[in-house]
């Protein structure tokens, strides 16, 4: 049986909501792409070629994201990035932007179907799947996984049904032009020195998930039956230190680099003197703080919703490679 529902996708135009609008389309799912203001029209004619539905607006057009969620059973707020926005910063991307996104959806909601009461299909009285990160949390030494976690806390208080997906690093491309950022900041190094700079030797360890398997988690999040009230943490088949994924990265790109390791100290006050400087690019000092984070599940539920069809991180840089080449990897867009 078909999901019937209309499913309001934000952040529809970056690396994972291309992915997931091209799933859930092709599933036979009705999907409302919310693209951002400035959304080039090649990027939406792109999106409405796979058969969603699409609207240009920022999380601040009360009048249009209304307009956006009429009829709608089920956000998917993918919004967010792990760059710090030029504006506003992370609490303004995460934080205020999921209260406001919030607060639309349940004013577009009859309010006898606000309330989670179980057993009922999937959506019926208004379902949250939000992409979050593994580490979020009210003490977090960054400010990306501190206001992930206020962003999860908006969704908490909502009273709305709602499943969370905290994910570890993202990796690979079956459609679209865009990648992981991480991936792509580090193909790029690469493909432009000789040595790789990674802060303390790359010791912090990482599960990665490919794009396709984070996919069919959420997937499987927004048909999930009955109320929902849950986090989920989702991860790769293996843990690999950031040296670890760097080295295969190196082996895929069919290249020779040496990995230097930046003593944490040093990366961070270059880092913040790339803050202060406006000019944070490489050195990002919010994931200089992450350096010092793992990002692995406690109990990944891929596993359990996919098993051993989870792709690994380097046999799936090996097929995103041999669909789009190396050059997709170290040039065009980012997400």
């Amino acid at each position: 049986m078909g999901f019937e529902s209309m499913i309001l996708v934000t952040g529809a135009n970056g690396y994972v909501g291309v992915h997931l609008v091209e799933r859930l389309c092709g599933e036979g799912m009705t999907v409302r792409a919310l693209v951002r203001r400035g959304c080039s029209a090649d990027e939406q004619a792109f999106i409405a070629e796979m058969g969603a539905q699409v609207f240009e607006a920022d999380l601040e057009e009360e009048a249009i994201l209304l307009r956006a969620l009429e009829g709608v059973k089920t956000v998917v707020h993918l919004l967010g990035s792990i760059e710090r926005p030029e504006r506003g910063g992370y609490r303004d991307m995460h934080t205020r932007k999921t209260r406001l996104l919030l607060q639309a959806f349940k004013a577009a909601i009859p309010g006898e179907k606000r309330k989670c009461v179980a057993p009922r299909r999937a959506g019926a009285g208004g379902r949250v799947v939000y992409l979050s990160a593994i580490g979020a949390a009210a003490e977090a030494g960054n400010q990306y996984l501190k206001t992930k976690w206020e962003a999860e806390e908006e969704i908490r208080r909502s009273g709305l049904d709602y499943i969370i997906i905290r994910s570890s690093l993202v990796f690979g491309r079956e459609t679209g032009g865009r990648d992981s950022k991480i991936i792509k900041k580090l193909a790029r190094m690469a493909a432009g020195r000789k040595a790789m700079p990674l802060v303390r030797g790359g010791r912090n360890r990482l599960q990665p998930i490919y794009i396709g398997d984070l996919v069919s988690c959420i997937t499987a999040a927004i048909t999930a039956p009955g109320c929902c009230r849950d986090v989920w943490e989702v991860g790769g088949p293996s843990v690999l230190t950031l040296r670890e994924i760097t080295t295969l990265l190196i082996a895929v790109l069919g290249l020779r680099r040496r990995i230097v390791g930046i003593p944490y100290p040093v990366a961070y006050l270059a880092g913040l003197g790339a803050r202060l400087l406006r000019r944070e690019g490489t050195l990002n000092l919010e994931q200089i703080r992450m350096s010092r984070c793992d990002t692995i599940c406690t109990l990944n539920r891929a596993e359990s919703l996919l098993g051993n069809r989870l792709i690994g991180f380097g046999d799936g840089m090996a097929k995103t490679v041999a669909r789009f080449g190396l050059a997709g990897l170290s040039g065009g867009e980012d997400q």
